[in-house]
């Protein structure tokens, strides 16, 4: 409409209301609240008839004035934009016949085998064309909000619509799911479940909350995913963890014995345990109940059992690290004190690339030998180690530094370092010296070493 016409005709329904206040004026000196009220509950109704006639009298000429305005608007629009328009709507238009033509031809063979990826995929696309060109209708009449927000929504159909990816947390079902799915050609994710966000106040958990969760983060990108080794690593992995296995077996057994011998009164009194000596000692123990003898016989027994089965291990172990892959990183790692040959393979196979790590404190992080830290504001508070890691490594680590207490090199050490680059031996050498000396910095000051 234009400038200055009032808004529902000539003005009656504010004409009503001042020709009521007047009237009430007319007769007492002051309108309680109350007379006003009623002043405007009875103007109401004759205002009302007031706005149908004002509506029926100018909505023709209201309705020619906007509809002129917009076809000004679409003028100015459509000779700035016309080619992107254009353009939009060509594809739109290709859009949707290429989506008809191939609905047409493989929708018999589909209904048969009862494709359910082919029905999905068509009413995706067909989502999507119906948008888009709500999108081009909404943009020519110059909404852009609107356009905004079915672009959006555009832009969600083709997210469903794009190939799937999947993600799982690592754990005892090792990566044969996502060997398998990588040979099918999707994407696949394994993540480091104790690196998963967790709300304190969640309480809930179910398979199906689970895997929501664990959607909406990837597509957030707040997991942390893990490499995922090769057959040929994992075998070897397997190798040397089942080693391991072994050594706390034979730990048990060696247990289970001594605690059997100990609860009939049979205690090796002499300094050294599990020498030539103690073995010959238990091996002489005879019992003079049956039932007894019997129960020391199989305990004996499966110690020896452990103990051969952890000899064979550890004879394919060496093996292993003989093999031209592993043969040059041990005897690199070997240089170093307190890392042999078990010792090597271990840290190589359990970190599969060093080179994966940049910095120093990335692999320090990656083994959980980082100080664990609670601070707010001015105070700082630092306590032990977070221990959220590979603690295989983590072990072998804190094994081969307890021996960098003492200062030197053993004759077994130089003769490990003999035929080494002298550029690995000269870090060895200083890593051996630096640890020796934070030994002692840290027993200085009391800590417990």
């Amino acid at each position: 409409m234009k400038p200055g016409r009032p808004l529902f005709g000539d003005g009656g329904l504010h004409k009503a209301f001042i020709e009521a206040l007047v009237s009430a004026v007319a007769k007492g000196k002051d309108i309680p609240q109350e007379k006003v009220t009623e002043i405007i509950r009875e103007t109401i109704p004759k205002g009302a008839e007031v706005i149908k006639r004002s509506l029926l009298k100018n909505a023709p000429q209201m309705l020619r004035e906007r509809r002129r305005e917009e076809a000004l608007f679409r003028g100015r629009l459509g000779k700035v934009w016309k080619r992107p328009f254009d353009l939009f709507q060509a594809l739109c238009v290709m859009s949707h016949e290429i989506g008809s033509d191939y609905n047409n031809l493989h929708r018999k063979p589909a209904a048969r085998r009862r494709d359910v990826a082919f029905e999905a995929l068509i009413r995706l696309h067909a989502q999507g064309t119906l948008i888009a060109h709500e999108v081009l209708t909404l943009t020519r009449a110059g909404l852009a909000s609107g356009a905004m927000a079915r672009w959006r929504a555009l832009h969600e159909t083709t997210a469903v619509a794009h190939p799937a990816e999947f993600v799982y947390e690592a754990g005892p079902c090792g990566y044969d799911a996502h060997r398998h799915i990588t040979k099918l050609g999707y994407a696949c994710t394994v993540i480091a479940p104790a690196l998963t966000p967790v709300r304190p106040g969640d309480r809930v958990k179910t398979d199906v909350r689970d895997a929501e969760k664990l959607a909406r983060l990837h597509r957030a990108g707040e997991l942390t995913a893990i490499r995922v080794p090769t057959c040929e690593e994992e075998a070897a992995r397997d190798l040397v963890r089942i080693r391991e296995d072994a050594v706390e077996d034979l730990q048990r057994a060696r247990h289970r014995l001594v605690k059997f011998l100990l609860r009939q009164g049979r205690i090796f009194r002499e300094a050294g345990a599990w020498t030539q000596k103690h073995e010959q000692w238990l091996r002489g123990q005879k019992f003079e109940w049956p039932n007894l003898q019997q129960t020391f016989v199989g305990y004996l027994r499966a110690y020896d059992e452990v103990q051969a089965r952890l000899k064979t291990l550890n004879m394919q172990v060496e093996d292993l690290a003989q093999q031209p892959q592993y043969n040059d990183l041990v005897r690199a790692l070997m240089c170093l004190k307190g890392i042999g040959t078990l010792s090597a393979v271990t840290l190589i196979v359990e970190t599969q690339d060093f080179r994966r790590f940049r910095k120093a404190r990335q692999f320090m992080s990656y083994v959980g030998v980082v100080s664990s830290e609670h601070s707010s504001g001015n105070r700082i508070r630092r306590g032990s180690i977070t221990r959220t890691g590979n603690a295989h490594i983590r072990r072998v680590l804190v094994e081969a530094a307890w021996s960098s207490r003492h200062a030197g090199t053993s004759a077994a050490v130089a003769k490990r370092r003999e035929g080494c680059p002298d550029e690995i031996v000269q870090i060895a050498k200083r890593a051996q010296d630096r640890l020796h000396r934070k030994f002692w910095r840290m027993a200085g000051r009391g800590k417990r070493v």
